[in-house]
């Protein structure tokens, strides 16, 4: 009856794995397309966006540039104003650097440069200008307020025209604010329209898991007798492997002894160029026989590097599962005997209760 139960319980976790291996994998399908549309369609406004980053980078510098001329031309204006304002006139026999005489200069050649570099300054603030705004409004607005901009509006009809046969409802004005909430990407793309998550908890009920592993406990009888989860002579057994030479044997150094590649070179492509040239000679030559046997050389060597590439992975393979992810396999029995003796003493007393 017990081993009924088990099979019974063991069907339902098996049929509740199949559905949520589905659904994991309708959703992965799902957001694989999404991907491939956003990639697809995301192309030229990243190219886009490199020059806008590269622009920035350089109206920055401009505005450097048109920053230092202001500085250079009111320097100028500075200095003629405290000449002019401060110093005295100009005697001709006891003046100062700094008189009036001085800052009529000053202020000369302030005017001079400001008429000089009037068109590049000007040239260079509309442009800063027409740069500033048009990023404010198309980039930076959409990004912070998506729901009152029209260009994320007109985004979102070429959005619904590409997802138009699918099952998804995504608008950008929704995608962008549940960023700014930190959602997750099951929220962002919307894909709880795809499927319910909450399907997912009913999963235990439809498929009565726990009223079988329910069943299946009140089915289990200790009868006083004590529960063996391993004999002594399994005991014995993994301690004798422990101690045996396979926990020595050096899987490391074998891995590391297989060389990635047998030779540093393609045979396989230089047997498909001496293909190519194969045709060009008659058949009877002996060019084209060397060619037949390189290219059977080059076949058996591609199968040995195939069976190295095997055997390495098995090796790898091998040596993970006799160490369970311990440093050794020494140390991996030990814990495995721990974990049974401890697992044995809790069931002994406390198995009654579960």
């Amino acid at each position: 009856e017990i081993g009924d139960e088990k099979l019974q319980v063991r069907h339902a976790i098996e049929n509740a794995g199949r559905n949520i291996e589905q659904v994991s994998r309708n959703l992965t399908d799902h957001i694989s397309y999404v991907s491939f549309v956003i990639r697809t369609q995301s192309e030229k406004p990243i190219r886009y966006s490199k020059t806008y980053i590269k622009l920035s980078t350089d109206a920055f510098y401009i505005g450097l540039v048109l920053c230092a001329m202001l500085a250079f031309i009111t320097l100028f204006i500075v200095f003629g104003l405290v000449c002019g304002i401060c110093g005295r006139r100009p005697d001709g026999y006891d003046d100062d650097c700094c008189n009036k005489g001085a800052g009529s200069r000053f202020l000369l050649l302030g005017v001079t440069f400001q008429f000089l570099f009037s068109c590049v300054l000007a040239a260079g603030i509309i442009i800063l200008i027409v740069f500033s705004v048009a990023s404010q409004r198309l980039i930076c607005d959409p990004l912070k307020e998506p729901n009152n901009s029209l260009i994320v509006h007109d985004l979102n009809k070429l959005l619904e025209q590409e997802l138009n046969e699918t099952k998804f409802n995504l608008k950008l004005d929704q995608m962008i604010n549940r960023c700014h909430q930190n959602r997750s990407l099951f929220n962002v793309l919307n894909l709880d329209t795809v499927y319910d998550l909450d399907e997912l908890s009913s999963f235990v009920q439809k498929f009565q898991i726990s009223q079988l592993m329910s069943n299946l406990r009140n089915k289990i009888k200790f009868d006083g007798q004590q529960v063996v989860l391993i004999t002594p002579r399994a005991k014995q057994y993994l301690s004798e492997l422990a101690n045996s030479s396979l926990a020595t044997f050096p899987f490391s150094r074998l891995i590391d002894a297989l060389p990635e590649n047998i030779i540093s070179y393609d045979l396989m492509e230089i047997s498909a160029e001496l293909e190519q040239l194969k045709d060009s000679f008659p058949s009877t030559s002996k060019i084209a026989d060397k060619i037949y046997r390189f290219e059977t050389i080059a076949s058996n060597v591609k199968v040995i590097q195939n069976k190295c590439n095997d055997l390495k992975t098995h090796l790898i393979r091998i040596d993970n599962s006799l160490k369970l992810n311990y440093e050794s396999l020494n140390v991996a029995v030990a814990n495995l005997l721990q974990q049974i003796e401890q697992s044995q003493k809790y069931l002994n007393q406390n198995g009654r209760e579960l």
